[in-house]
C-alpha cells in the first residue's frame, strides 16, 4: 500500500512540476516578443552572392523577415517593392559572402540592409532585418525556427504551401 502511494505520489509531483516548468516556459515565450512588434516575411527572391576566392558574383534564393512595430505591418506590405529594390541595390553593391561550399554569411548583410529597408519603407522603424537563406517553404521553416524561435511570422497576402 505505502509502496503504490510513493508511485503515485511521485508520479503527481512530476506532473506538477511539469505543469510549473510548461507555464515557465510559456511565460517566457510572451516575454520574448512585446506586444506591439511583428515579424513580416516577404517573398523568396534571388540574391547576389560572393563565394570566397571568386571574383564574379552568382545567385542564391533568400527570404526576408523584417522586425517592425505592428502598427507598420500593412506599410510593409504596401512597399515590399521598395524593399526589394532597397535590398538589390545594396546587394549588388556589395553582394552577401558565401564560404567555398556555398554557405551564406548573412550576419554583416542583415546589418548593412536595416537602413536602406527603413528609407524604403518611408522612415517606419525597421529593427532587423533577418536574410535566411532558401526558398523552399520547409528550408525556410526549419531556419526561422533555428534562429527565430517562438516568434510568430506575419506574411503579406496569401501563403500558397504548394
Amino acid at each position: 500500500m505505502s509502496v503504490a502511494l510513493a508511485v503515485v505520489g511521485t508520479a503527481s509531483f512530476f506532473a506538477w512540476t511539469g505543469d510549473l516548468a510548461a507555464a515557465s516556459s510559456r511565460d517566457k515565450a510572451e516575454e520574448a516578443v512585446p506586444a506591439g512588434i511583428a515579424h513580416i516575411q516577404l517573398a523568396p527572391f534571388m540574391a547576389p552572392v560572393l563565394q570566397d576566392g571568386r571574383r564574379h558574383s552568382f545567385r542564391e534564393p533568400v527570404t526576408l523577415v523584417l522586425k517592425v512595430p505592428a502598427e507598420a505591418k500593412p506599410r510593409v506590405c504596401t512597399l515590399s517593392p521598395r524593399v526589394y529594390d532597397a535590398v538589390l541595390r545594396e546587394l549588388h553593391r556589395q553582394p552577401i559572402p558565401a564560404d567555398r561550399r556555398k554557405h551564406l554569411q548573412v550576419k554583416d548583410a542583415e546589418g548593412r540592409l536595416t537602413g536602406p529597408v527603413s528609407k524604403a519603407l518611408e522612415g517606419a522603424e525597421v529593427q532587423r532585418v533577418y536574410i535566411l537563406p532558401g526558398a523552399h517553404p520547409k528550408n525556410v521553416a526549419e531556419e526561422m525556427a533555428r534562429r527565430l524561435p517562438m516568434i510568430e511570422i506575419g506574411h503579406c497576402g496569401p501563403v500558397d504551401a504548394t
